[in-house]
């Protein structure tokens, strides 16, 4: 085994790319990457313990794809690889998703390896980037404004999450440069195609790899390549760490809704490192529902809402959701998804009888009428999900129910909306539509939890008392 197979090899063990018995599937383009990529797995298979299968994607796109299905189909036949060839329509799949072609091409390209994953029954695919490329992705992302993760590159080991496309992807010779892989090859005596296209500035990725980066390691510092992969090393360490710790904090600060989307406590976010309050919200989008990458004018945004202090905003992001702050929380769910006002009515005991109403979210609502027995205007024990009324002053069918336009509750002091009720005690405002009633008619007797009407008071001359208990089910904090 030749020291460039040993270096490879160790690089796999590393990082635990391929597990014994795995049938791994390269991708293989006929280009000079993937042939020695090729190679090296063939040499390393029986040592290590994989099979080898390969992939190649025609993406419809050159003259010269024929040639290069037909030269990796017959390299692969004197090495012992079964091979299987992809058509991609890369123009078709720009234009549905409205992407760069070098997007477009990458999409359909890891969309036919899922394909020939589960046809070949392969655990891994394995793609032939180096350590060049992984400096050139870097430099890309800086310029088009990335973040930490865009300075961290490619990971060694990745699970992809693209769409509808799961699979594990890893990257054998990630940290050898191209230079190394020509002279592996032309010690092995090993051709490959060209793509023609590599010679071009048509894409950006192209003016990278053909001026910016040669005429760093010519005029700036000839380890720059090296330089900028061991940046993206450094990048990634720290961002699993933050990861870790957005991880261990994010059940304390975010609570996923019953009917879909998120609540965020914003006293409790605003007390983490605002880094850490970034990986929060860039985890917590995509479990509120939202599939598109954040973009950096969304993140901003959102940030923004969050420093706010007074009343309440919203701020409307992709795919019809909506983020709304209303005092010290965040709600972010499709716009319009309140859950509806289902009104329950309740049959109320006999004297020394108990009945239930069972909400929507599991929470249960309990009625018991006993006799007063008690002088004065005595108060039950100071608990706010049990109340007492004075049961024969309530003549009208009670229900319990979400709130409705013109809702008002008499306060000792007058009838005030329902609604100003609610601002007074700050309640969220996406959460006043989840915030159980319990009503007579058009009267509330009880904002469950918060306050009750003064009508039915428990007084002196109450012969009967409707005890009311509210149970929150497991969807309720």
């Amino acid at each position: 085994m030749q020291q460039f197979e040993r270096r490879i090899r160790a690089v796999i063990e590393r990082y635990a790319m391929i597990r014994p018995g795995e049938s791994v599937l390269a991708g293989v383009s006929g280009g000079a990457d993937s042939v020695c990529l090729l190679e090296v797995l063939a040499v390393l298979r029986e040592t290590m313990g994989f099979t080898l299968a390969a992939v190649h994607v025609d993406h419809g796109m050159r003259e010269n794809a024929g040639r290069d299905a037909e030269f990796t189909e017959a390299l692969c036949r004197r090495k012992g690889v079964a091979c299987i060839v992809k058509h991609a329509d890369v123009p078709a799949a720009q234009r549905a998703w409205r992407c760069s072609p070098e997007e477009a091409a990458r999409r359909a390209r890891y969309a036919a390896f899922a394909e020939a994953m589960e046809e070949m029954h392969a655990g891994c695919v394995a793609v032939a980037h180096h350590r060049d490329d992984q400096a050139e992705t870097v430099l890309h992302n800086l310029f088009r404004g990335a973040g930490m993760n865009g300075m961290a590159g490619m990971a060694p080991v990745h699970e992809l999450r693209d769409a509808d496309t799961m699979m594990r992807v890893i990257r054998p010779l990630l940290y050898v440069s191209r230079e190394e892989i020509r002279a592996y090859l032309a010690e092995k005596g090993l051709t490959h195609v060209e793509d023609e296209t590599n010679g071009t500035d048509h894409y950006e990725r192209n003016r990278i790899r053909r001026h910016i980066l040669p005429y760093a390691e010519e005029q700036i510092n000839a380890a720059a390549a090296a330089h900028l992969a061991q940046a993206a090393d450094r990048a990634r360490e720290a961002l699993s760490w933050a990861e870790e710790e957005r991880d261990r904090r994010y059940p304390d600060i975010v609570q996923n809704l019953p009917e879909g989307g998120v609540r965020i406590d914003l006293a409790a976010l605003r007390a983490e490192h605002g880094y850490l309050q970034k990986l929060i919200l860039l985890r917590a989008l995509p479990e509120a529902g939202i599939r598109r990458q954040t973009e950096e004018v969304h993140l901003d945004a959102l940030l923004g809402l969050i420093a706010g202090e007074a009343g309440s905003a919203s701020l409307d992001l992709p795919e019809g959701y909506r983020a709304q702050r209303s005092y010290d929380s965040l709600r972010i769910s499709r716009a319009g998804t309140a859950p509806e006002a289902e009104e329950i009515p309740v049959v109320l005991p006999p004297e020394g009888g108990e009945t239930e109403a069972v909400l929507p979210d599991g929470s249960r609502v309990l009625f018991s009428v006993m006799p007063c027995d008690v002088s004065g205007t005595a108060e039950i024990p100071a608990d706010p999900f049990t109340k007492w009324f004075d049961f024969d002053t309530i003549k009208r069918p009670v229900c319990v129910r979400g709130r409705r336009r013109g809702d008002v509750i008499d306060t000792g002091n007058g009838r005030k909306k329902l609604s100003r009720e609610m601002i007074d005690r700050r309640i969220p405002a996406p959460e006043r539509d989840r915030v159980p009633l319990l009503a007579a008619g058009d009267e509330i007797l009880w904002i469950v939890g918060v306050r009750r009407c003064e009508t039915h008071r428990v007084h002196e001359t109450t012969g009967r008392i409707l005890q009311v208990r509210y149970l929150p089910g497991s969807g309720q904090p």
